[in-house]
């Protein structure tokens, strides 16, 4: 039986409960209110290391998704070690939120803020022992800490929250900057892999033009879908 998880609101305080549940040391969320005008970008502290967005699954992006998908490889658990992006499928039901969150903090913080004892530093260090991703995945759904850290926080947001095995129209997807090579990436559990958007410059975060066109892109695509779309911002600070 598939596992399910409760799921989260888009909430910097459920997020930010979140990394306090699995021992992260830094790292602050903020929500993202326009990305066109400069004074509210300004709000946002800086650097940014990831940006988390959620909207409703239309079709037009399910045949994004699967378009995409059918030209891109398979992901290599084993070069990850060494450079691009840490990666695991969702096989949990409704985890999509943590996912996301997941995919921002292994990639985009630094080292510094992720400590080894720490529960994603422990998951960061198990997975990259396996060389396949079903069995990233199966790590995922088997750890008693990471279902118990997000039972903690999903009941914390400002809506009642709907039962784990409810059907969910909305879906998260995290844009990173990568600690190891620098490159954006679009990290989504639902996918074949890390989709790499290129090389960012020096000085920029996951807040860069390349970072918000791409959220442009996201948004154009999903605007007959019902206008809701959110964005949050995952500061180092």
């Amino acid at each position: 039986m598939t596992k399910s998880f409760v799921p989260l609101e888009c909430n910097p305080e459920v997020f930010g409960g979140l990394l306090d549940a699995w021992g992260v040391s830094k790292g602050s969320f903020h929500d993202v209110f326009s990305i066109d005008e400069p004074e509210l970008l300004a709000f946002i502290p800086r650097p940014v290391a990831a940006l988390i967005l959620v909207f409703p699954i239309s079709k037009e992006y399910e045949a994004y998704r699967e378009q995409a998908d059918a030209a891109a490889p398979d992901y290599d658990p084993t070069t990850a070690r060494s450079e691009g992006a840490n990666w695991w499928p969702q096989t949990i039901t409704n985890a999509c939120g943590t996912m996301a969150l997941l995919h921002s903090v292994a990639n985009g913080l630094p080292p510094s803020a992720v400590p080894e004892n720490s529960l994603i530093g422990q998951i960061v260090a198990q997975s990259d022992t396996l060389s396949t991703n079903e069995a990233r995945a199966k790590l995922l759904e088997d750890s008693e800490p990471f279902e118990a850290a997000h039972v903690s926080v999903c009941d914390e947001g400002e809506t009642d929250a709907p039962a784990a095995d409810d059907p969910i129209d909305f879906h998260y997807v995290a844009l990173v900057k990568s600690q190891k090579n620098g490159h954006l990436y679009e990290l989504d559990g639902r996918r074949k892999g890390p989709i790499d958007l290129g090389q960012l410059q020096e000085g920029e975060d996951a807040l860069s033009q390349l970072s918000l066109n791409k959220v442009r892109e996201f948004m154009e695509r999903e605007k007959e879908s019902g206008g809701y779309f959110s964005i949050i911002a995952l500061s180092e600070d």
